[in-house]
């Protein structure tokens, strides 16, 4: 895990609670690696302001069922020998790393 991966779940959460799908945006921001040079409070800062309240989403980040869904989720992870992303299951076989001809070949099988 980089050093922000629990910062950016706990983003995620609150977004996700207050009703915005800021995924690509998140995956966008690491992928330019912006956030490298920030502390937390900073990153958190510039996902707030793409919602209408930051003080609400500030709030949710910082809950501890903000923690509680973190720390189920690193739980569930390990429970199924996760060790990073992607972490790919199509009808219940995992795929390792990203690899589009197993992909299509499962999808293919189920349909």
């Amino acid at each position: 895990m980089h050093k922000s991966s629990k910062v950016f779940a706990r983003i995620h959460y609150a977004a996700a609670e207050m009703g915005y799908d800021l995924m690509d945006e998140i995956f966008r921001y690491v992928g330019k690696g912006d956030y490298k040079n920030l502390n937390d409070e900073d990153i958190i800062d510039y996902f707030a302001k793409k919602t209408e309240n930051e003080k609400q989403f500030k709030k949710i980040v910082a809950s501890k069922e903000a923690a509680e869904n973190l720390e189920w989720n690193i739980n569930k992870g390990k429970s199924l020998n996760i060790s990073g992303t992607p972490a790919i299951f199509v009808n219940g076989k995992r795929i390792d790393g990203f690899n589009r001809q197993k992909i299509s070949e499962y999808l293919n099988q189920i349909k």
